[in-house]
């Protein structure tokens, strides 16, 4: 039935978010820096999105919404529509530093790093 569904393209969820972080992790779609290679928190953007799915998962219980992220996740890699890691990460410490203690936004991530600090 459906469960059996779920639970198969949840372990290719999980295997795709590991395979970036075993081999070279393959070409994102929405690519923010010219790059050679992928370094830091980019290697491991798939694995980030599944992790922050999972922390949704146990803040919201047995739910349906974290099953439905789950299934769509491969569909949002492929086009391309989430942030990578380390942009991620850049966006969540701007948007801290702008409405929660109300400072400018920043620039640049060295100018992000110095505001914040």
């Amino acid at each position: 039935g459906g469960g059996g569904a779920l639970t198969a393209i949840g372990w290719l969820v999980v295997c795709l978010a590991g395979y970036s972080l075993n081999a070279r992790p393959p070409p994102e779609l929405n690519s923010y820096r010219s790059e050679e290679a992928p370094q830091g928190l980019s290697c491991a953007s798939r694995a980030l999105h599944v992790a922050l799915v999972m922390v949704l998962a146990i803040a919201l219980g047995d739910g349906a919404l974290p099953r439905v992220v789950v299934v769509v996740l491969p569909l949002l890699w492929a086009a391309g529509t989430l942030p990578q890691g380390d942009v991620l990460g850049e966006y969540a410490l701007e948007q801290g530093l702008v409405h929660l203690m109300g400072g400018p936004y920043a620039a640049t991530p060295a100018r992000l790093a110095c505001l914040v600090a």
